[in-house]
Parts: structure tokens; C-alpha cells; sequence
């Protein structure tokens, strides 16, 4: 069946009596311009609108075997697809597409857009992701209607009327839709899928963490009441998700009822979120926690009230890692009053505090840390990290001037610059680069950086930082290095540049480089969709292409 004429142009080819006259005209005009058939019904679904459903409903072909006419030449077409066309005439994307509009329909609401999938779709199953949706919006009233559809299809093929089950159109409940909707406070929800749907196979570890989580004693209450403690193979109720949300009516009610064997966790996960009245309760009276690993959590969250709190009460004294955490966070204040108290299970600063604090534009943790440390041997803060293995694998940074100029921040690499000038010989080592920092100041198109660094550092750089500045498409960047640093680059220039589809910049360095580049460059480029450089390299270099070229472009 072929869709109505779209309206717009019914209005327009009113105005010609000749044209508005013709119907083969007005339905030619009309599928020219409808690009209905080009959406999917799930994203077709997006759009609120039943009557484009119906539309694509319509368009779509029930069968390829149909004799073409002059109205569905082009649907005919063995070489013609489109969405539309496909709907009805493979089972798994029909069964798909029923499944996912359901769950957008779900999503936004609409029981009409729901009516609709059901009215016109048989013998598909939904995927628990739609009772996810209603369920997580708190929409009871769609729930009701898709248990609604399944006891209607069940009387349907049971109770006299011929059809089967595989006729039928289903829902799958389960999953987390309890979580879900527990998460977001819809209590009525949870309790009317608990009693409707409570045999379904779903998450209820998820579950209970967001029960316990939100601190609705009620709620947990009526679960344990209407039989979830019961149930085979369902974890419990712990301490440590109410810690989790500071909930202290939750932890008290979970404590004064025996629900003490899954609390380990508690006092750190209080003190990660900063629940100072929930720390002080666990402990005095449920003192199994690491008090080590809350203050370090407490730090990186820069809970100060936290960590003052344990301090004062001899807790978490050993937690060497307590100021690194806060200062590479930039949670000063945390910083200095753990290092005010002068412990020395507290006093775990390294080199790689001040990298990581440069690394991250933390200015006055960087000053900080270098009025404090910077003199203690046993630190060195300016340590260089070329010497450590670890630091090799995950390709850091290092040194801390280093990591300021590859990551563009000026100030923090002035300040070092100067603390270094004014060093004395003490035996620890001055802030220093490599040639790492002009490397990275250039592929990150840092001019200012690599221009000063070139005028007041001697560690130069090497080919990675016109190679780099290439492969980013940084042209002014790649001729300043040419024009003023000799270390050049190599083949990787013009091979990253054309991955990246960077037709400037190969041009650039094919008329003033003698590097030239391989077959990595037309292949890259072919992989990335860059048909532009694909053609130029063809007409302009000799090294062609591999067949990864082919493959890479089917592949995009």
C-alpha cells in the first residue's frame, strides 16, 4: 500500500490547475521529496509523530516479489534500499525495530506511540531495555499497559481464538528495571513491579545497592517484609551502600538489626563522599574499616572537615599516600593541613607529586610543593623519571617542566624555569627538560612554549616535534620548526598528516621536504575518508598504496 501525497505538496500543485490535476505528477512530486522511507521506525520513533510511523508503515514492502507499476518503479528497484523497504521483509530487523521504538516510545511517554507498535507488529519480543525506560522515569501507568498487552495477547491464543504464541507480541521484564527505578525514588514503581513481576530474572544485587543507597528504610522495610530475604542467591542489605549515601537512619537500622558482615567498606565509602556524620558514627560504634583508606579517599575528594575529623581522632595516621592524592587534585588546603601535623606515616610527597601537580596547571600546589620540598634529598622533587622503568610503560612525562610545556601551561613552566635559576648546590636536583617538553609544546601547537623554549632551555628537541605537529595539522607550527631548529623530521610527517586528512600541511612539506613519506600515507588517508589527500598523493608521489588502503576505506 503506497502512502497519501504528502500535504505540502497537495498545497503547492493546488495552485496549478494543470499539474494538481495529474495524479501520477502529484504522487512522483511526493515521493521525491518524502524521505520518510529513509529513517528507521525506531528512530522514526524519536520524532513523536504516529503519522510518520503509519507513513513508513505504509512504504514499507511486504514482499520483493511484487510486479513493478509507475508508482513503485523506484521501490522496485533490485538496487533501491532503504529502511522502509527492509521493515517487513526480514524478520530480524522487523523483531529489532519493534523492540528498540518500543523502549523510545517508553522513554518519552507516549502511550499512543505504544498502541501503535502493538496494533501493527505480531510475534515480537521487546527487550527488557523499554520496562527499563518506564521503570526509570517512574511512568506506572505504561508498565500497567504493557502487562495489560500481555495478559490480552495470552487470552487471545489461549481461550478460543486461533492464532499461537509466536504470533504474539511480548514483553521482557526483569533486568534492572527494580534498580532503576529504585535509584530515582519511584517507590510505587518498585512495589508494583516487586508484587506483579517479582519471579522475573533480573539484578538484584544492583537492586539492593540502590535501595540502601537512596536511605529509604521504608521502602527496604517492606521488601524484607513481602519475603526479598526469602529468595535464593539475592545479597543482603549492607552497611557499606548506606555509608556509600550517608544515610545514618539506614546504617543504624542496618547495624541494630544484624546487617553487620558486609560493612568493610563502609568508612571509606562515607568518607569518599564526604559524610562526616556517618564517619563519626561508624567509628564509635562499628570500627571494622579501613581508617587508611578513608582518609586517603577523603583527600582525593578533598573532604577537608573528613580528614580533620580522623586526624583529631587517631585515625588513618598511616596514610602515606594521603597529601600525593590531594595535591595532584589540587586540593591544596587537604595538603597542607595533612603535612601540618608532622606525622610521618603521612609524609609520602615524591617526585611524581610535582609532575603530576605541573602536569595539571595546579600553579600554587607546584609553588607549594617546592617551598616544602624541594631541599629534602630523600625526596628529590625534581627527580628525572627517564631513570624508572614504570614510567617508560605508560609514557608520562618525565620531568615536571616537561610536563607543563607538552601540555601548554606557561606559568607553571616560567615558575620552575626560575626556581631552578636561583637552586643552589644542595645535592637535590634542579627542575630541568628534555627534549620531551619541545616534542609535545609542538604537537599541541603551543608556539609561544616552543619559541621560548628554544631561547632559554638547551634541550632542543627531536623529528617527533615536526613529525607530530604535522599528523595535527599544525602548519605554522610545522614551518617555524623548519625555519629555526635543524633536527627535521621524517616519513611519519606527511604519513600522520595524511591520516588525519591534512591536505595543507603534505603539500607543504611535499614542496619543501626531502623526507617525502610511504605507503602509510595513502593508505592512512584512505582509511580516514580523506578522498582529497587520496588523489593528490596519486597525482603528486610514487609510493602508492597497499591493500590496506581498500580495506581500511571499506572498513570507515
Amino acid at each position: 500500500m503506497s502512502p497519501p501525497p504528502l500535504t505540502s505538496v497537495l498545497v503547492v500543485l493546488r495552485n496549478d490547475s494543470v499539474l494538481g490535476s495529474l495524479p501520477h505528477v502529484v504522487a512522483a512530486v511526493s515521493r521525491c521529496l518524502d524521505r520518510s522511507e529513509e529513517l528507521s521506525l525506531a528512530r522514526a520513533c524519536t520524532i513523536r509523530s504516529v503519522r510518520l510511523l503509519q507513513r513508513i508503515w505504509d512504504r514499507s514492502a511486504t514482499t520483493s516479489a511484487a510486479p513493478p507499476t509507475d508508482e513503485n518503479e523506484v521501490e522496485q528497484d533490485p538496487f533501491f534500499w532503504s529502511p522502509a523497504r527492509f521493515l517487513r521483509t526480514d524478520p530480524h530487523y522487523y523483531r529489532a525495530q519493534f523492540s528498540r521504538g518500543l523502549e523510545e516510545a517508553a522513554r518519552l511517554e507516549d502511550v499512543g506511540m505504544i498502541h501503535w507498535l502493538f496494533a501493527h507488529f505480531s510475534g515480537c519480543v521487546a527487550g527488557v531495555q523499554a520496562v527499563e525506560a518506564a521503570a526509570s522515569a517512574g511512568n506506572l501507568h505504561i508498565l500497567q499497559l504493557f502487562l495489560e498487552y500481555e495478559h490480552a495477547e495470552r487470552v487471545r491464543t489461549g481461550e478460543g481464538v486461533q492464532g499461537d504464541q509466536a504470533n504474539t507480541n511480548q514483553v521482557r521484564w526483569g533486568g534492572g528495571d527494580l534498580a532503576v527505578a529504585a535509584r530515582n525514588g519511584h517507590l510505587d514503581v518498585v512495589r508494583w513491579l516487586y508484587v506483579h513481576k517479582g519471579d522475573a530474572e533480573r539484578d538484584w544485587g544492583r537492586f539492593i545497592t540502590s535501595v540502601v543507597r537512596t536511605g529509604d528504610v521504608a521502602i527496604l522495610t517492606w521488601l524484607l517484609d513481602h519475603g526479598y530475604g526469602e529468595r535464593q542467591f539475592v545479597p543482603p542489605p549492607s552497611m557499606d551502600d548506606a555509608a556509600w549515601g550517608g544515610h545514618l537512619d539506614m546504617l543504624q537500622w542496618l547495624y541494630g538489626h544484624g546487617y553487620v558482615h558486609h560493612g568493610s567498606f563502609a568508612l571509606e565509602n562515607a568518607a569518599r563522599n564526604g559524610h562526616l556524620k556517618a564517619v563519626e558514627w561508624l567509628v564509635h560504634r562499628h570500627p571494622v574499616g579501613n581508617a587508611t583508606r578513608a582518609l586517603v579517599a577523603a583527600a582525593k575528594a578533598n573532604h577537608l572537615p573528613v580528614v580533620r575529623w580522623l586526624l583529631e581522632h587517631n585515625q588513618g595516621r598511616g596514610a602515606k599516600s594521603a597529601i600525593h592524592q590531594a595535591a595532584i587534585r589540587g586540593h591544596l588546603e587537604v595538603a597542607q593541613y595533612i603535612h601540618a601535623q608532622g606525622l610521618p606515616g603521612l609524609a609520602g610527597v615524591s617526585c611524581g607529586t610535582m609532575v603530576h601537580a605541573a602536569e595539571r596547571r595546579f600553579l600554587e600546589v607546584v609553588k607549594w610543593l617546592n617551598v616544602e620540598f624541594a631541599d629534602d634529598v630523600s625526596i628529590d622533587l625534581y627527580k628525572d623519571l627517564r631513570t624508572v622503568p614504570l614510567r617508560m610503560m605508560h609514557g608520562g612525562p618525565a620531568t615536571a617542566m616537561d610536563a607543563a610545556a607538552r601540555n601548554g601551561h606557561f606559568e607553571v613552566l616560567k615558575f620552575l624555569h626560575g626556581v631552578g635559576l636561583a637552586m643552589g648546590d644542595g645535592g637535590c636536583s634542579r627542575p630541568m627538560t628534555t627534549p620531551d617538553a619541545m616534542d609535545g609544546a609542538a604537537a599541541g601547537n603551543y608556539g609561544d612554549i616552543v619559541e621560548w623554549l628554544g631561547s632559554h632551555r638547551s634541550s632542543g628537541c627531536t623529528v617527533a616535534a615536526m613529525d607530530n605537529a604535522a599528523t595535527n595539522g599544525h602548519l605554522q607550527m610545522v614551518k617555524w620548526l623548519h625555519e629555526n631548529r635543524t633536527e627535521g623530521c621524517t616519513t611519519a610527517a606527511i604519513d600522520g598528516a595524511a591520516r588525519n586528512g591534512h591536505l595543507d600541511v603534505v603539500k607543504w612539506l611535499h614542496h619543501n621536504r626531502s623526507e617525502g613519506c610511504t605507503t602509510k600515507a595513502m593508505d592512512g588517508a584512505a582509511g580516514s575518508g580523506a578522498f582529497e589527500v587520496v588523489q593528490w598523493l596519486h597525482c603528486n608521489r610514487s609510493e602508492g598504496c597497499t591493500t590496506e588502503a581498500m580495506n581500511s576505506a571499506a572498513g570507515a
